[in-house]
């Protein structure tokens, strides 16, 4: 069975999400950056497929820094798309025409990471971030009661209630426009996608 550890949370938006948000800002050569297992990578493929015709799986790839994590994503992988831990792997992938990131933006050095990927995409390339808008919250007890879903409570369990409340509440949107400026993006659209405003999409360009 997949091990679905790993960005689970997108569960919660509606499965328009890919159709509606997702496929006019994947290129032909697109990286999913912190793939984790790699469930949404498929997802995203399977969507291609489904609405735009895209079958060239080779452009494809899923990046990970957990080499273990990337191992078991390939045991799981009937589509063959294109799975590494390997920096030199991907940037012999290089340049990107789009990128996404999946609940991996609050995992990231700001500053480091979005400097390595804006080196990975082309110019005009089309980078898309979804994730957490959870800097509202102030106390772990109001963290514990948003932070609900059945993969966020099985995060808490694992590295703690202090630590996930930490790791969850340092993002939103505001600091991802402002962030992906300072890192030379421009800001393209951006919205919530859900009524409580959890989860933000921001969708954005390499100036």
């Amino acid at each position: 069975m997949e091990n679905k550890e790993h960005q689970s949370p997108t569960f919660e938006i509606d499965k328009s999400f890919f159709k509606n948000e997702l496929l006019t800002s994947v290129g032909n050569n697109h990286l999913d950056y912190g793939c984790g297992n790699g469930y949404l990578t498929k997802e995203m493929y399977k969507s291609l497929i489904t609405y735009k015709g895209m079958i060239d799986i080779d452009k494809i790839t899923g990046y990970d820094i957990d080499n273990q994590t990337i191992i078991q994503t390939k045991e799981y992988n009937p589509n063959n798309i294109f799975f590494t831990s390997s920096k030199e792997e991907l940037e012999k992938k290089a340049p990107f025409s789009s990128v996404t990131l999946f609940f991996t933006y609050h995992h990231l050095n700001i500053e480091s990471d979005l400097a390595e990927i804006s080196k990975l995409i082309k110019p005009s390339g089309i980078i898309t971030i979804v994730d957490y808008n959870l800097t509202n919250i102030e106390d772990i007890s109001s963290f514990k009661k948003s932070f609900n879903n059945a993969a966020e409570i099985e995060e808490i369990k694992k590295i703690g209630e202090e630590d996930a409340f930490k790791m969850h509440t340092k993002t939103d949107l505001n600091t991802c426009i402002q962030d992906t400026k300072n890192a030379g993006f421009e800001t393209i659209r951006s919205k919530f996608l859900n009524p409580d405003k959890k989860y933000f999409l921001w969708v954005g360009q390499k100036i």
